[in-house]
């Protein structure tokens, strides 16, 4: 005698599409928090890596020779910063070139082997 059929009970918990859609709310309201904190955070990073690189402006009772030397200074800066920021533009630009290359060798090595493994199953269909 075959046994009887039991119904199938999923695993799991099951939610009401009602509960559903307040989970989505709330996972979605707290996935905004997140955001906004990691913006206000990058704020605030930024704010601090320009202040340490960029000394505070005081020109207040500076005569003109005082205001020109400030100037002079802060065009030096200006100028060195700019360096720096060529120089890490060119070094991501070759590091972002290497990538494309050596992902381009990857796919050339998989293709290799793929064509391989296709060849020794042709040859020994042959034989």
């Amino acid at each position: 005698m075959p046994a009887p059929k039991q119904a199938k009970k999923k695993k799991g918990i099951s939610l009401t599409p009602e509960k559903k859609k307040l989970l989505k709310q709330l996972i979605m309201q707290k996935a905004a928090e997140e955001m906004k904190k990691q913006q206000e955070r990058e704020v605030e990073e930024k704010k601090r890596a320009v202040e340490s690189r960029v000394p505070d402006l005081n020109i207040a009772g500076l005569d003109k020779n005082g205001l020109e030397k400030t100037v002079r200074d802060l065009y030096a800066t200006v100028c060195r910063l700019e360096e720096e920021k060529y120089e890490w533009e060119g070094r991501i630009g070759r590091q972002t070139q290497e990538i494309n290359e050596l992902n381009i060798k990857v796919n050339d090595i998989k293709g290799k082997v793929r064509m391989g493994r296709s060849n020794r199953q042709t040859d020994t269909r042959d034989k």
